[in-house]
């Protein structure tokens, strides 16, 4: 992914009842990023492992992670 590009990656799980979805970014605080993963033109601040967490309370939680990497000139 290049700085400046668009993003979006999509986290969906099926379940009875409905479960709750959630991004949150994988660093030093954990940052709580919300129900997508997009960004409209992304940083280099923004490179580095999301965990998609989705639960329902009945089921064990199913997680996804995805590691993005942003390219471009550090100043």
């Amino acid at each position: 992914m290049s700085v400046g590009k668009g993003v979006h990656v999509p986290c969906k799980a099926t379940g009875s009842p409905e479960a709750q979805i959630r991004w949150t970014k994988m660093d030093e605080s954990n940052s709580q990023v919300g129900r997508e993963l997009k960004f409209d033109s992304v940083t280099l601040k923004d490179a580095g492992v999301y965990e998609c967490r989705a639960s329902n309370g009945v089921e064990k939680d199913l997680i996804a992670r995805v590691s993005l990497k942003v390219m471009g000139k550090y100043w």
